[in-house]
């Protein structure tokens, strides 16, 4: 975790991908970028799901988060049921009159639908978003009845690390919004068939 920076009220905290040894620029988390192969096989689960509540807490490191629960309306990926609810955690919330902000975290409001790449907690009682925002595409319906999944990056520098260590801008998975229907073949058929050689564990 990086520095902290007050702006208006609001404690914002900038974060890093450990492991790339990257440092944070004003405003922004510099995290590895992940293509669509990455972030289907780093997930336990991927659904669509309905923000039914957000409760923000303490965790057991003292720090704020906030957990939304989602009503699962399709599973994508792993074993949510349709209809029944998941949690997913993010770091930062308001609590007490005090808002803090982790740069680079996704954050839900209620009644709001979107797509979680998500992976499970190391006790099961919660999901983490996958690459931070990376792992949360907000969900818009369009006039003409379908709907857009929107990726939710803002605040993420995204990088890839070449041979020589250095730290270079590289595009995410999504390049702006994309058909849900079209999302979900896709992250369905790279469910079904693995792409070979994916690097993500």
């Amino acid at each position: 975790m990086g520095g902290h920076v007050w702006r208006r009220g609001v404690l914002f905290v900038l974060a890093t991908l450990i492991g790339l040894g990257a440092t944070t620029s004003a405003f922004a988390s510099i995290v590895r970028a992940l293509d669509l192969v990455e972030l289907v096989a780093k997930s336990d689960i991927i659904i669509v799901g309905q923000v039914t509540r957000v409760t923000v807490s303490t965790d057991a490191y003292s720090r704020t988060v906030s957990d939304a629960e989602l009503h699962v309306r399709n599973t994508w990926k792993g074993s949510a049921q349709e209809g029944s609810s998941v949690v997913v955690r993010a770091l930062g919330g308001t609590k007490g009159g005090d808002t803090l902000r982790v740069i680079g975290e996704p954050t839900f409001a209620s009644a709001s639908t979107v797509v979680l790449f998500g992976r499970r907690s190391p006790n099961g009682a919660y999901y983490r978003p996958v690459g931070m925002a990376q792992g949360v595409l907000r969900v818009r319906v369009r006039p003409d009845g379908g709907a857009d999944a929107i990726p939710t990056t803002e605040g993420l520098a995204l990088v890839a690390q070449t041979e020589d260590g250095k730290l270079v801008p590289r595009a995410g998975a999504f390049a702006g919004a994309i058909d849900l229907k079209m999302l979900g073949e896709r992250v369905q058929a790279e469910v079904r068939h693995p792409t070979q050689g994916s690097h993500a564990p």
